[in-house]
């Protein structure tokens, strides 16, 4: 079995890729059953990738890799199930279960079906569902595997690096949506405890006069899980169950804080003693009186958190054990929640923008793009390219969006490109003093370059052009540099390709310019300090340090390797324009 991807340079696959996060992204918060999110996952995959068909596989408690999900790929699911179920102890003929293999090692692996050995049952069902190559992908969540993405294709398929990477983020976004989705299903299953519950304490008057008006609101409100937060919900619990309530996250920091003075420092000692990365399952420490509860982080992940609880509860208190366990469950979806959302800023948006920007996807992801961002196609929007030493720190750059953000810049999301940060503006661009403040603010950023304003993301290819214009200009004389100032000159420049643009600044001036190469004699540089002096000798001669005598000489030798004439009026327009376009050109040579 190989477990090597053959290379490929598919730019659409990469969009793709991009696509399916964003999407998928914002599928994992949504809390869909754990059923409905396997199979969307799957059918995302399918179709990207042209498989014949996809499974999610996950580890039942008996110690088993069933099948989860399924595309539409095969009429005959049976041949799905008998794929799907294997024990961590089954051997194939020759082999181990991919699957298994993949969950032990958390190693992908590339599999043809002619591996399988003749006549066997796992080479018939494959043949039967017309699978000829495979591609299985580990689901992991915090270090640990709680799945396997497996892709069947219909031929001798060829995964490139794009398709491989495609796959690999996906499956890290599924993880995330397995574990908000078992969440939502595990909600579920409590909810209806309550119910039962209510339903028992409905039926025993006697009971019914101890249940309080705050636990009935508990109930209510715990069934919209996106009403609340980590601290509402806590309030209420403390409110509900009459106890001093702490939630603590994984790595020991406090989330929420509702008690009674006297009850903090017992709170936090407990917590402190039974950390959220050793602590198991629910349980009430022999010496004291505190209930803990574990605040799940999903299947197969480490614990997200737990919750303390003084005084503890009793065996005999049935309702608050269940409303208990009912706000652990909300917490866990909001922390998972709030993973989803970091995947989202962190990873979608900047990719989406990159792959806007370069003009590579078409109407229909584009739409996708417009309700991805939340914007309408008349919104307002620009770009900045913010220009740093290295790539290294333009990508240190882009995950701190709040850096462009505090300073006044309306900013949606920003993504290394290079040793360049894009920066995607919705509404209004940054007042020149935000931008300089950018500059003062941050070390690393060498100048910046802005876009003009216009309408909906299909316009983001051109305003990338004209960043691009303007961070050249901003990198000549200024640190930074609007588009909109340009003035007439974006009139004359606005219609020419950059094939022209050089053509015609080396026409002008590229005699001057080898001149320059050859014998490192300043010769456009004692040109820009003319021009910019108005023509005026003695302050052009004291900016370059220089005598006037040497001035002229200069402008004479320009005049005779440029053919130009420096009196005439048509020349010097000409001159002024090529000046103008000069860093344009060396900026678009660097890219």
């Amino acid at each position: 079995m190989t477990d090597t991807v053959s290379p490929g340079t598919s730019e659409e696959s990469a969009v793709d890729s991009l696509l399916l996060i964003a999407e998928t992204s914002l599928d994992a918060d949504s809390f869909r059953p754990l059923g409905d999110t396997l199979d969307h996952i799957c059918e995302y995959v399918r179709s990207a990738l042209g498989c014949r068909a996809v499974l999610v596989r996950i580890r039942s408690d008996d110690d088993q890799l069933v099948v989860g999900g399924h595309s539409t790929g095969i009429d005959d699911i049976s041949e799905y199930q008998g794929l799907g179920d294997a024990t961590f102890s089954q051997n194939l003929p020759g082999q181990r279960n991919p699957s298994v293999e993949v969950f032990s090692t958390g190693q992908p692996r590339y599999v043809l079906t002619a591996e399988y050995a003749e006549g066997s049952a796992g080479r018939k069902r494959l043949e039967r569902m017309g699978a000829v190559s495979m591609y299985f992908a580990p689901i992991a969540r915090e270090g640990a595997v709680i799945g396997v993405l497996n892709c069947y294709w219909a031929d001798e398929h060829t995964v490139t690096p794009e398709e491989a990477g495609t796959v690999r983020l996906l499956a890290r976004l599924t993880a995330v949506s397995l574990v908000t989705a078992t969440i939502a299903d595990n909600g579920e299953r409590l909810r209806r405890g309550l119910e039962d519950v209510h339903s028992r304490l409905q039926e025993d008057n006697s009971q019914l006069r101890h249940i309080h008006l705050a636990q009935s609101r508990m109930i209510s409100l715990l069934a919209d899980q996106s009403a609340l937060t980590v601290e509402q919900t806590a309030r209420l619990l403390a409110s509900s169950l009459k106890r001093s309530v702490l939630v603590v996250g994984a790595d020991g920091e406090e989330l929420a804080l509702e008690a009674e003075r006297d009850d903090i420092d017992k709170l936090r000692a407990v917590a402190r003693e039974h950390s959220p990365l050793k602590f198991g399952v629910p349980s009430i420490p022999e010496d004291g009186d505190v209930t803990l509860l574990r605040i799940d982080g999903g299947p197969g992940a480490r614990p997200a958190g737990l919750i303390a609880l003084t005084p503890r509860i009793g065996p005999d208190e049935e309702f608050d054990q269940v409303v208990a366990k009912q706000a652990a469950l909300v917490i866990g979806a909001h922390v998972q929640a709030r993973s989803a959302n970091s995947a989202m800023a962190n990873h979608a948006l900047p990719m989406a923008l990159l792959a806007m920007s370069r003009g590579l996807l078409n109407a229909s992801q584009l739409k996708e793009m417009r309700a991805l961002l939340e914007v309408g196609t008349d919104t307002r929007l620009g770009l900045a390219i913010v220009s740093t030493p290295t790539p290294e720190a333009a990508v240190r750059l882009s995950r701190r969006p709040g850096a462009f953000s505090s300073a006044g810049w309306p900013v949606m999301t920003a993504v290394a490109d290079g040793a360049d940060v894009l920066v995607l503006l919705r509404g209004s661009l940054p007042a020149r003093a935000s931008a300089l403040a950018v500059i003062d603010r941050l070390q690393e950023v060498i100048c910046i370059g802005v876009s003009s304003l216009a309408d909906g993301v299909e316009t983001l290819e051109s305003r990338l052009g004209e960043a691009r214009m303007a961070r050249g200009i901003a990198s000549s004389d200024q640190c930074v540099a609007f588009y909109d100032d340009f003035g007439a000159f974006v009139d004359v420049t606005g219609s020419m390709s950059i094939a022209q643009v050089r053509e015609f600044v080396l026409r002008t001036l590229g005699d001057v310019q080898r001149y320059d190469e050859k014998r490192d004699a300043g010769l456009v540089k004692t040109l820009k300090a003319w021009v910019e002096h108005s023509g005026q000798a003695p302050e052009a001669a004291a900016e370059l340090s220089v005598h006037v005598n040497t001035l002229h000489k200069r402008l004479a030798r320009i005049e005779e390797l440029s053919g130009l004439n420096l009196r005439s009026y048509r020349d010097m327009a000409r001159v002024l324009l090529a000046l103008d376009l000069l860093p344009v050109v060396e900026s678009q040579s660097a890219e």
